[in-house]
């Protein structure tokens, strides 16, 4: 997948989850690429008190009621079966994970890191060679970064991405949406873009 395919099908989960926090009855302010477009992912540029000057963005600041969250929304196609531990994982990449700490630390609000899972059926792969499950959850997971530092990680990797890529099992998420509560009242499509990222 093109970084341009993977780009637009992760805006495309944003947006869903995004619609998801309204029908709720939050209201969500999207945070976007600076307009230089040097995809480096936007910035939160920190007081000069802070021990870094900046730091990667979630992708959206949801409020209501008085509170405010930080939500990080990833969509991919299925969860990967870690062969190893014999579990389903999905992760990110390690150094956004830690910046994302690091955000909630410093602005004192929390990050949610949230996974829209649309595929249902275990990679062919995984199934033929690591003796993986036919069929994989599906909808959206997800679990708060100061929870998550709480728990060891199912794994780090370090052959995916510049710096890594952090992973947890599906048992340390929460399921927070089905499928259909995210879709709402469009269809739920039946080839789903996959994203990586």
């Amino acid at each position: 997948m093109s970084f341009k395919q993977s780009l637009a099908s992760g805006q495309v989960g944003e947006s869903l989850i995004a619609r998801w926090k309204r029908r709720q009855g939050s209201h969500v302010l999207p945070v976007y690429e600076k307009a230089n477009n040097d995809y480096k992912g936007p910035r939160i540029f920190m007081a000069e008190s802070a021990p870094v000057p900046q730091l990667i963005a979630p992708d959206m600041l949801v409020m209501g009621e008085g509170t405010f969250l930080w939500i990080e929304a990833k969509q991919k196609s299925r969860f990967t079966w870690y062969a190893k531990h014999k579990r389903f994982t999905t992760g990110i990449d390690l150094r956004h994970y830690n910046d994302y700490c690091a955000v909630e630390a410093e602005t004192g609000l929390p990050v949610w890191l949230m996974f829209l899972h649309t595929e249902g059926t275990t990679s062919p792969y995984e199934i033929k060679n690591y003796h993986a499950p036919p069929t994989c959850p599906t909808g959206l997971f997800g679990n708060q970064v100061s929870v998550l530092q709480t728990m060891e990680p199912d794994h780090i990797s370090y052959e995916f991405g510049a710096g890594g890529m952090i992973f947890w099992h599906l048992g340390q998420l929460i399921k927070l949406a089905t499928l259909e509560e995210i879709y709402g009242t469009e269809p739920i499509p039946t080839s789903p873009v996959a994203n990586p990222g």
